[in-house]
Parts: C-alpha cells; sequence; structure tokens
C-alpha cells in the first residue's frame, strides 16, 4: 500500500469513530428539567411515584389499608392524600397556606411491611429512640430539634418527616412529634 491509501483509511477509520461517538452520546442531556425536576439521564421524564386523592377514604381504598391521622391544625393547613402506584404506601402531606402560597410543613407515611417507608436516607447528628403506646419510636435531627421519626406497629412501618424547607425546616419539637405519633394509627 501506498502511503496516500493509508492516510485514507485512517481518515475513514477517525471518522468513522467520530461518527459513532456522536451517534452514542448526541441525544444525552444534562439530567435536568425545567418543570417538576424528575429526568432520567437521557432526559425522559420519571413518572410520578404517587396518585393524589382527595380524601383519606379515598386514599384507603386505593392501598387496601387504613390510615388514621390528626386532623390539620387549622383552616390555613390542608392534608394531601397520596397513594404510591404498587398501593403499598400512604402519604399524607401537611401543606400550611393558602391555595395560591403554600408549603409543605411535614409529612406522614405509612407503608405494609416492616421497612423503612420515610425516604429520608440522611445522616442525622442526634438519634434517639422514645416509648409511646408501647411502640418504640426512632426520633432523629439536629439540635435538639426532631427531623424525622419512624416505627413500626401492627405489621405497617410509619414515619413523620419535617420538611427541609417548611416551617419546620430546622426540626420539630419532640413534644410535637411524639403527640402526633400518639394520634396516627
Amino acid at each position: 500500500m501506498n502511503q496516500t491509501t493509508i492516510k485514507r483509511i485512517a481518515t475513514l477509520a477517525l471518522a468513522g469513530t467520530m461518527l459513532f461517538s456522536v451517534v452514542a452520546c448526541g441525544g444525552s442531556s444534562s439530567g435536568t428539567s425545567g418543570d417538576n425536576g424528575s429526568t432520567s439521564q437521557q432526559g425522559e421524564q420519571i413518572p410520578d411515584p404517587f396518585q393524589e386523592f382527595d380524601s383519606a377514604e379515598d386514599a384507603q381504598k386505593a392501598a387496601g389499608f387504613d390510615i388514621t391521622v390528626p386532623d390539620p391544625l387549622d383552616d390555613t393547613w390542608k392534608g394531601v392524600y397520596r397513594v404510591d402506584v404498587d398501593g403499598e404506601l400512604i402519604e399524607v402531606i401537611y401543606n400550611q397556606g393558602n391555595p395560591d402560597d403554600s408549603w409543605e410543613a411535614y409529612r406522614i407515611r405509612k407503608g405494609a411491611g416492616t421497612d423503612d417507608v420515610s425516604g429520608d436516607y440522611n445522616d442525622y447528628a442526634e438519634t434517639s429512640q422514645e416509648e409511646v403506646d408501647g411502640k418504640t419510636v426512632t426520633l432523629k435531627g439536629e439540635g435538639g430539634k426532631v427531623m424525622l421519626a419512624t416505627w413500626t406497629d401492627g405489621g405497617y412501618s410509619y414515619s413523620i418527616s419535617a420538611a427541609p424547607d417548611g416551617p419546620f425546616d430546622a426540626g420539630m419539637e419532640k413534644g410535637d412529634v411524639l403527640s402526633l405519633v400518639a394520634a396516627i394509627r
């Protein structure tokens, strides 16, 4: 082979490699989205794993088990009932404020089994355990405030978590959390 033929083959090989790279990587995105934010690495929207319900009764029917939670504190609070798509978890999100300007304060979850259903896998500086109505409740937080409470009872796992950007962003008072635990079934 002469020198010109070798250069042509090398150029074609390099062009083929570059074309393959462009095709293989061309559809990628940064993994972010301008709307509610959940995307995969390929830029595809990840569906919300929860379905929202207008009432506790409707959520309980969808999940196939009951949940008892405290009423909202006053008219400025609203409980939003959601069930995961598998029907294994009921979540109640307590929002405070008016419909045009509200924020999440805390959420309560109940799921079948004994695994942690909180979805909160942060490391907290403080961890303690308290007994409430014969249930051992694990409290996690910082600075004497509670960010997360978890416990099991009767084949179900429960959690209360303070919203990191809400009115309890520094955590909730331990007594308030324990009162909530006592009211949840």
